[in-house]
């Protein structure tokens, strides 16, 4: 970017086609997508005064700082999960969570697990593939 920080790319549009996994977006994107997107994104349905990036698509410049980032998203968000406790964990997140006002920290627990195994699936694939046809 020309103010020298790195972004994410936007979010693919939403089509009814879908194009081969390589085409839609990128290690970085997925990366980026788990940690800042989901992860630090989903903080908000535990206090609705959570400071988060004004900008969410910013992103470290380097995969080993992304990875850094990426480790720590994942801790903050486990940390949050772990501090309700077993009865929090089940009932309703509440208001400030708006559309999801009635789905549990159970569930949003579920969810963060299932973009992050199945984008991290990505990511291996992604990987392998860069390998293979670099070598």
């Amino acid at each position: 970017a020309p103010d020298g920080l790195f972004r994410a790319d936007p979010r693919p549009p939403r089509s009814t086609t879908r194009p081969p996994i390589t085409t839609i977006t990128t290690i970085a994107w997925r990366t980026w997508h788990i940690g800042a997107d989901c992860l630090r994104g989903y903080l908000r349905f535990f206090d609705p005064d959570i400071e988060l990036p004004e900008d969410r698509h910013l992103w470290p410049g380097t995969a080993d700082a992304g990875l850094r980032t990426l480790a720590d998203d994942w801790e903050t968000f486990i940390a949050h999960i772990a501090a309700l406790g077993d009865q929090r964990l089940l009932e309703p997140m509440g208001p400030h969570a708006g559309a999801f006002a009635h789905e549990s920290y159970l569930l949003l627990a579920l969810h963060a697990l299932d973009e992050s195994a199945h984008h991290g699936g990505e990511l291996g694939l992604l990987r392998d593939l860069y390998l293979r046809a670099t070598t």
